[in-house]
Order: structure tokens, then C-alpha cells, then sequence
């Protein structure tokens, strides 16, 4: 797989995507990509399987924010169409910066695919945010320490 920081070209793929993984309300809007990609204060990398190339069907991203101050990530979102890319993705997201000690995230409460993807790659819930998301959905609370070796760090 190549993973790339993601540009302003990628966002009709990063919006295929998006309609493809998440209900309506969830998804992620072009200019809320276009901000993350020219403006966020993270990391946004995509990533592709090498015999694909870089087309829309075979597309995952994952857009991360750190917060430096207190060796913390937090993983926005992370999606993939494919079965296995997600957690090809999360590995490298996860040791990219030897700073970061502990990533956390959040994700909807009847998301129950997504919280046992987590849970299997070692998160653990820590809370409830309640009625977090538009519809009144509740986001459960997710976090892992790690011991990161770090590619940029």
C-alpha cells in the first residue's frame, strides 16, 4: 500500500468515500476536506493499494490532529472501503510521531463495527459524550496509550 498526505485533487475520491462509509449526517463535507487538507493543524494521509492506483473505488484516508502540548493525537476519521486497509492505515497513524503516547477518537454509539475494529486494534472506551452527533446519537469514547517508534518523531 502508498500512503501520501492527501491534496485539494483528492477530494471527489475522499467524498465517494465518505458517502460510502457513513450515513448522511456524519459525513464529512468538501470544504470541511478542503480545510483539513490546506488549513487543519493535523496530519491528513491517504492511502491506496498499489496495484489500484490512486482511483476512487480503492481510496482510504484518515485525517489526524495532534495536540503537541500534551503528546496526544486524535484521529478524526478513518475510513476504507476495502477489508484490511483500515487497519494498515490506523498501524501507520499510529507511529507516526514518537511524542504522541495515547491517540483518542470517537465513534457512534451504534457504529458497533467500528467500536469492535477499535477495540481489536487495543482502544478502550473511556466515556460517553451524550446526544454528540446531529441526530442525537450518542459517541462513545475511545482511547489507546501506546509506545509508539515513530517514522517522523
Amino acid at each position: 500500500m502508498n500512503i501520501r498526505f492527501a491534496n485539494i485533487s483528492d477530494i471527489p475520491s475522499l467524498l465517494y468515500i465518505e458517502e460510502c462509509s457513513f450515513k448522511h449526517c456524519d459525513r464529512f463535507k468538501d470544504y470541511q476536506f478542503r480545510y483539513l487538507i490546506t488549513k487543519g493543524k493535523g496530519l491528513f494521509f491517504i492511502g491506496n493499494c498499489a496495484f489500484t492506483g490512486f482511483d476512487p473505488l480503492h481510496v482510504i484516508y484518515s485525517s489526524i490532529a495532534y495536540v503537541y502540548l500534551t503528546n496526544t493525537g486524535r484521529i478524526y476519521s478513518l475510513a476504507s472501503i476495502e477489508p484490511g486497509m483500515g487497519a494498515y492505515l490506523l498501524h501507520f497513524i499510529e507511529n507516526i510521531d514518537s511524542d504522541l503516547k495515547t491517540y483518542y477518537l470517537e465513534v457512534r454509539r451504534s457504529n458497533k463495527k467500528a467500536i469492535s475494529f477499535y477495540k481489536k486494534n487495543g482502544y478502550k472506551q473511556y466515556d460517553i459524550k451524550y446526544n454528540y452527533y446531529p441526530d442525537g446519537m450518542d459517541a462513545i469514547l475511545m482511547k489507546k496509550d501506546l509506545q509508539c517508534k515513530g517514522i517522523i518523531g
